[in-house]
């Protein structure tokens, strides 16, 4: 399974290319599944950590990392952002929820029946320096408002976000 991070400041942006989804700071992986991560940044460098599960990547603009992790028990751990970027890299901090098979699946199927879109609208506002609690906030004028997940992901969404800093990417090699 694929797995597309974007790193923003101060927040994460994580997009499930073949569901056409997206979540932001909050992240859902099945248990006993491979993930492949490619992460890139659309802001200053970032250092990309679930403790509990793995290894720290680095995050660049125009760039695109790999990291390949499998959680093997289901709970909430914590990823975070190591690298200081500015002054609100400290609460740039987010849940994985290592969930069943058939949880995800369900996960995924209400993600799909989200109001939110992920266009170019919207990833202005995500774009923004503010952190994934205020800006989920101003995206569903909802003060209590959980972690929003966007349906509609354009194709290539991530590989457009590479391409801004680096033009001689080709297409699927994000």
């Amino acid at each position: 399974m694929r797995v597309e991070v974007v790193a923003l400041n101060w927040k994460w942006l994580f997009v499930y290319p073949d569901a056409h989804i997206a979540s932001l700071d909050h992240l859902v992986l099945p248990q006993g599944r491979e993930v492949e991560f490619h992460l890139t940044s659309d802001a200053t460098m970032q250092s990309f950590l679930i403790p509990s599960l793995g290894s720290q990547i680095y995050a660049m603009a125009g760039m695109v990392t790999h990291l390949h992790l499998e959680a093997d028990r289901i709970g909430r751990l914590m990823g975070e952002n190591t690298q200081f970027n500015g002054m609100g890299f400290q609460d740039q901090k987010f849940p994985v929820d290592i969930v069943s098979a058939d949880h995800f699946a369900h996960w995924l199927t209400e993600a799909t029946n989200s109001t939110l879109h992920l266009d170019q609208t919207t990833y202005r506002l995500l774009r923004k320096q503010e952190n994934g609690r205020r800006t989920a906030r101003a995206l569903t004028n909802d003060p209590a408002a959980s972690m929003p997940v966007f349906s509609s992901v354009p194709e290539h969404f991530f590989h457009g976000i590479v391409m801004r800093y680096d033009a001689t990417a080709s297409p699927g090699s994000g």
